[in-house]
């Protein structure tokens, strides 16, 4: 089975969002073939516990645990060395995709041909969490950069608010 896209979940003591987190990659309206892959950076506070219980039941879910802390650096290169496909995203461990966002996401890469995707976040109440989580409106307003390498060398901050194409993520080192 081919993957379309991996999505890369860094974990660090995020207990307390995890069922949350799960749930919104349960609920995502799409046709891709996704892979999850957590990696726990050393949690103490049962995030591991969480994670293996919430996705006993999810297809294509692969679960990394670093012993102790190690950085989000060093998660975040474990969990791409561990995705199949040729795109990858990323996201933390307390937050959620919209239901639609891959398919909004994937029609704007196909269209426009990208190399990469930035998208923004949108602060939500954690203690109602996921009942808060709509779908994207559409259409989305976009740019399209000449330079997504330039950018992404230049901005890249480590977040989860990025999807990227393996040989984009190859090219600057990440």
């Amino acid at each position: 089975m081919k993957v379309d896209i991996s999505i890369v979940i860094t974990v660090y003591n995020k207990a307390s969002y995890l069922a949350n987190t799960i749930r919104s990659l349960k609920a995502l309206e799409d046709n891709y073939i996704k892979e999850f892959i957590f990696v726990d950076d050393g949690s103490t506070d049962g995030s591991l516990n969480i994670i293996n219980q919430e996705t006993k039941d999810m297809e294509n879910v692969t679960i990394l645990a670093n012993k102790t802390n190690l950085g989000p650096a060093f998660t975040t290169n474990n969990g791409v060395a561990a995705a199949q496909a040729e795109w990858i995203f990323f996201l933390d461990g307390d937050d959620m995709f919209a239901p639609n966002a891959f398919k909004v996401m994937g029609e704007l890469l196909e269209k426009t041909k990208a190399d990469s995707v930035y998208y923004s976040i949108k602060k939500i109440n954690a203690v109602s969490g996921y009942n808060e989580v709509k779908p994207m409106l559409e259409p989305i307003d976009y740019e399209v950069m000449d330079e997504p390498l330039k950018m992404l060398e230049d901005n890249m901050p480590g977040g989860s608010t990025y999807g990227l194409k393996r040989s984009l993520l190859e090219e600057i080192g990440k």
